[in-house]
């Protein structure tokens, strides 16, 4: 099977359903499903596996796929946090995952203060020194590289299985805003230094400082991209059905 037609299989489709180009309760059977597509049905099926998983189909026999509500996806998924980003005009996605971050990482900070391994303490010291690095050398690419995984390396060394699940949300975050336009070139002076204090917090086991700089640093970030999306609609369940 090719991996390369799988993947494009289960992108176009996702893509189309998070878009909204295909409505919840449209049913399209397998044949018209790989006409479209032009691929086997080995393939195929293999795709709309891949969209269940993320609950944005449902197969039954007689009816074939069947495209579900936005209720019933995972939106925790990184491919559909990507179709969802790449789809919307606005930037109201970053506004979900901006606010699950501001919720959740200044918590996973205080804990990883208090519980993390020291060799956890230890790389995120080196990540806020290569994260320096970057910006000095005006280095983008490196740049954000380690931001992510500083961010994803504070929710895994808080030590909680359910905030570490988190990291592809979180990585998110910081991917759209920059694809959307909305991150600086290099980040201003209290947002870098914000970075080495978090660390050193951590590395220090100052729990209270630690959550407090990362609040700051959260909100420092909402407040770049709010003005993106402002006015744009929120999600709920009932309105989705």
């Amino acid at each position: 099977m090719s991996e390369t037609r799988l993947t494009t299989a289960v992108d176009a489709l996702g893509a189309a359903i998070v878009s909204g180009h295909r409505e919840p309760g449209e049913s399209m059977t397998m044949q018209e499903l790989e006409a479209q597509y032009s691929v086997s049905r080995s393939i195929m099926r293999e795709a709309v596996r891949a969209l269940q998983t993320m609950g944005l189909v449902t197969t039954t026999k007689r009816i074939g796929v069947t495209i579900l509500p936005a209720s019933r996806w995972n939106h925790f998924a990184p491919e559909v946090i990507r179709w969802k980003l790449d789809s919307e005009d606005d930037a109201a996605p970053l506004r979900s995952l901006n606010e699950l971050r501001a919720a959740v990482e200044p918590v996973a900070a205080g804990l990883a203060a208090t519980h993390a391994p020291s060799s956890y303490r230890l790389r995120l010291l080196e990540l806020a020194g290569e994260i320096r690095t970057a910006v000095i050398t005006e280095d983008r690419e490196r740049f954000l590289a380690a931001d992510v995984e500083y961010h994803d390396l504070i929710l895994r060394a808080s030590g909680n299985e359910m905030f570490a699940q988190l990291q592809n949300p979180v990585a998110a975050t910081v991917a759209g805003r920059d694809e959307l336009g909305l991150l600086p070139n290099m980040p201003d002076s209290r947002s870098l230094a914000l970075h080495q204090e978090i660390a050193e917090a951590i590395h220090l086991g100052d729990a209270a400082r630690a959550q407090d700089l990362d609040a700051e640093l959260v909100a420092f970030v909402i407040q770049e991209t709010r003005p993106s999306w402002e006015g744009s609609q929120r999600f709920y369940p009932a309105d989705a059905e």
